[in-house]
């Protein structure tokens, strides 16, 4: 089976002046703005721990509208986090159904029995 590499890009150039390469983090805030996925290669240095996942990376926003904003397209974080908040909004309402009924099928339950239900469900 042959193996497919991918070929390393180059960084990012200055496009006031061309022969000034951009390395800062500054700069791939404003590249975030813009673009919506990197690549591997475009990723900060403590971002890089799957070398195997190529593109589909979301950037580096340091803001939280912009990452409730990432989850209306697709990346490779998607399934995680989508998986992650059906689960957590579903035991919500599992915890506040069962809040409502457990009196009536259970009369010795109490409000540790809630706590307790609550805090092992996640």
């Amino acid at each position: 089976m042959e193996t497919k590499m991918r070929r390393r890009g180059s960084p990012p150039i200055n496009s006031t002046n061309p022969n000034v390469h951009i390395s800062d983090d500054s700069t791939l805030l404003q590249k975030s703005k813009t673009q919506v996925l990197l690549l591997f290669d475009e990723l900060p240095e403590w971002a890089k721990h799957n070398e195997y996942i190529l593109s589909g990376w979301r950037p580096e926003t340091n803001s939280y509208g912009e990452c409730l904003k990432s989850m209306g397209y697709m990346h490779n974080e998607s399934g995680n986090i989508y998986t992650h908040f059906f689960a957590a909004l579903w035991m919500v309402v599992l915890g506040s159904w069962w809040s409502r009924y457990a009196n009536e099928w259970y009369p010795a339950t109490d409000s540790d029995d809630a706590i307790v239900f609550f805090f092992c469900s996640f």
